[in-house]
Parts: C-alpha cells; structure tokens; sequence
C-alpha cells in the first residue's frame, strides 16, 4: 500500500515537473518570436491582422519587432539611433547595423515618420564579387 503511494506522489511530482518545463519553453519561445500565446483568461487568440504586433511585453521589455505603419519615434525607442541617416525627397532611409543579427545592414525606409518598407543591404564583400 505504502508502495502505491510513493509512485503515486513520484508521477504527480514528474508530471508537475514537466509542466513547468514546458510552460517555461513556450515563455522562452514566445519572448523569442516577439510575441506572446494568449492568456488562460482568453480562450481564443487574438486576431493578428488587425492590430500591429505590440512592442511592449506585460513585464516591460521591449520586443524587438518593426511594422509597416510603425513610428519613426518607436523605431527609435527599440533600435536606437541609426547607424545612417539619408534624405531623399520626402522619404528618409535609416541604416541600421545588423539589425537581424546576421551581420548585414538593414535598410528602413520611413515616409512621413512611418515605416514605409525595409530591406537588408547587401554586403560589400557580396557587391565586390557579384561586380567582378
């Protein structure tokens, strides 16, 4: 009987464990991606065609996504500074250094402070071979 009750309590703590486990990586994952699965309070997801994603998660930390439509102020609030401004016409480009962490240049273009487009700039060591 003793028996019974001690791989009773063994699998509930297993099963508690591994739980946690899994509510951590879907908290890691969501961080991650920049965005976040929906609460046990709302049992259906919201709508992610509506509403631009949010660049705030609930603890404060800035979720480093951009937008078509995103202010040139929040822009600045979660990328900083660009490493290169240039003006062309009513159209600026903001250069951004390795933004996507992969060692290339990301060029944002932003039309009456709103996120118009952005591409990655090729790397010069690319041009320098695709020329030749």
């Amino acid at each position: 009987m003793i028996g019974f009750i001690l791989r009773f309590l063994k699998g509930l703590i297993l099963g508690w464990l591994m739980s946690l486990v899994f509510f951590m990586v879907k908290r890691i994952l969501a961080k991650a991606m920049g965005h976040s699965f929906p609460s046990p309070s709302s049992p259906f997801p919201k709508s992610r065609q509506t509403s631009p994603p949010r660049n705030y998660e609930k603890d404060g930390n800035v979720v480093e996504t951009i937008w078509i439509g995103m202010s040139a102020a929040h822009l600045r609030e979660n990328f900083g500074l660009p490493k290169i401004v240039e003006r062309q016409g009513a159209q600026e480009i903001w250069v951004y250094p390795n933004l996507n962490n992969q060692g290339v240049d990301t060029r944002v273009t932003l039309e009456n402070d709103k996120i118009k487009s952005w591409e990655e700039a090729t790397p010069a060591s690319q041009k320098g071979a695709a020329s030749a």
